[in-house]
This record gives C-alpha cells, sequence and structure tokens, in this order.
C-alpha cells in the first residue's frame, strides 16, 4: 500500500471543478445500469458528458440541477464503440 500512495504533487495536477447536471437520461448500451449526465462546467470548461452508475440511488429527474464535483482532465480512454471519451469521477453533493 506504501507504494501506491499519491503525493501532493500528484493532486496538485488534478483539474477538480463543480458543476450542474443539466440531463440525465437512462443508458441502455451500458454493460451495467446507468443514467448519461450533461455536466454543465462553466463557461470556462463548458458542457461534459459523463455517465453514473447510479441508477438504484437516483432518479434521473432527481439529479437534473444537483451540483457535482468532478476531476475533468483525466486522460482519455476507450469507451462505447471504441470512442475515445475522458475519465470523469465525479461526487453528487445533496
Amino acid at each position: 500500500m506504501e507504494n501506491n500512495l499519491a503525493t501532493f504533487d500528484d493532486f496538485a495536477k488534478l483539474d477538480v471543478r463543480v458543476g450542474t447536471i443539466i440531463s440525465a437520461q437512462k443508458f441502455p448500451e451500458a454493460r451495467k445500469p446507468a443514467y448519461k449526465l450533461e455536466i454543465d462546467f462553466g463557461s470556462e470548461i463548458g458542457v461534459k458528458k459523463s455517465s453514473a452508475q447510479i441508477t438504484n440511488f437516483y432518479e434521473s429527474g432527481e439529479l437534473v440541477g444537483r451540483k457535482i464535483i468532478g476531476i475533468v482532465n483525466f486522460q482519455r480512454s476507450l469507451s462505447f464503440g471504441n470512442v475515445l471519451k475522458r475519465r470523469r469521477i465525479a461526487v453528487i453533493t445533496r
């Protein structure tokens, strides 16, 4: 475990932003139940798309308007249909 600890320099590289969920739709193509989200991170970042496997906790209508904290600068990765997408980790606030 000691070898996997993040340093402050690792943390400082992350671009952590607050966004507002503006759309939440069912994501039937996902391997596990999920929602497709559109998140507005403001004029500098804009609207970004992501997905969340939170269908057991929220109805899609409950998500619209909620604030989230997201990391917006993860490296790209392959996603559905071999399209490059940005990885994004987010926490939904109550």
